[in-house]
């Protein structure tokens, strides 16, 4: 163990000599509902740390006709449920996708985050015990929201990204129902992303790290990216489809009522006449008064 060697001499790591943060902006300043939004970073050179990469929003939440809510606010991590989609690409390849951002985020954060750790989010708009993100009296907020809380890529590969041009891309909610919380319906929600920008850490090796990634990238040497990836299984969905599947079913089947099946016709008339006279034939007989008459030789009344 390393408190066991006493002769050790003092090091000091210089492999890195500068990390600074770079602010990189979308295409288009659309951010609206169902908008793709792509944010690209172009440059080869750099070397990029995007595990530790962070989306910055600011935006304004208003009702329908622009004015201050009162009657609604935002859920616990509720700027997650604004983008239905984020994909990660390197070099026009798809490495990470995630689709229900905002509910998979909150579920692997309420079974995997301590106490502290929940506090250091709430600038992401983690509040786990209560909905309280901050908005001004102009209904303004801003957030900063850690990627690897939404995209397993973002946490799991800690490492740089050398010689690859990297995209972000967010998709937007079609609405912003499942944000915010209302007390009543009186009051319809829209909110407005005025800016978004990807924040990415750019690493400045020594001089004999820098020689050394050149020589891995001359070398044309396949790199490993290994990560857990993030996805939901909605069982309750495929559970209620199959509910109401059965239900279609049911009312769609016609019931017929239950046909009691014809017995054999026993033709017993009560009486033949024979000679004038009529005889009575007894019920205990078990032959029809045809045959009956036929075996004495006279006919059918």
């Amino acid at each position: 163990m390393e408190i066991l060697h006493v002769s050790g001499q003092p090091f000091s790591d210089t492999t890195i000599e500068a990390y600074q943060y770079h602010t990189y902006q979308p295409y288009t300043s659309n951010l609206n509902y169902n908008d793709e939004i792509r944010i690209n970073i172009q440059d080869l050179d750099a070397y990029t740390l995007p595990c530790n990469s962070y989306i910055y929003i600011e935006g304004k939440m208003l009702t329908d006709d622009n004015k201050v809510p009162t009657k609604f606010q935002f859920i616990n991590n509720g700027i997650s449920y604004l983008f239905r989609e984020l994909r990660y690409e390197l070099n026009g390849v798809t490495i990470d996708s995630v689709r229900n951002i905002g509910l998979i985020s909150t579920l692997k954060n309420y079974l995997s985050l301590n106490e502290n750790q929940s506090k250091l989010l709430q600038n992401a708009g983690w509040f786990p015990k209560e909905d309280k993100l901050k908005i001004d009296t102009h209904g303004n907020f801003n957030v900063c929201i850690p990627l690897k809380i939404w995209s397993g890529f973002f946490e799991d590969f800690q490492k740089i990204i050398i010689n690859m041009r990297q995209e972000l891309v967010l998709i937007r909610e079609k609405d912003d129902i499942d944000a915010i919380i209302a007390t009543d319906e009186t009051e319809k929600p829209k909110i407005e992303i005025n800016k978004l920008y990807w924040n990415v850490p750019h690493i400045l090796p020594n001089i004999s790290e820098q020689l050394r990634l050149n020589k891995i990238v001359r070398s044309n040497t396949e790199l490993p990216i290994k990560f857990r990836l993030n996805s939901l299984e909605d069982k309750l969905a495929d559970m209620m489809d199959a509910i109401k599947a059965l239900a279609i079913h049911q009312a769609t089947r016609v019931s017929e009522p239950a046909v009691p099946r014809p017995q054999q016709p026993r033709w017993r008339p009560a009486l033949v006449r024979f000679a004038g006279s009529e005889y009575e034939i007894p019920e205990e007989f078990h032959v029809t008064a045809l045959e009956y008459l036929i075996s004495i030789g006279i006919e059918e009344a």
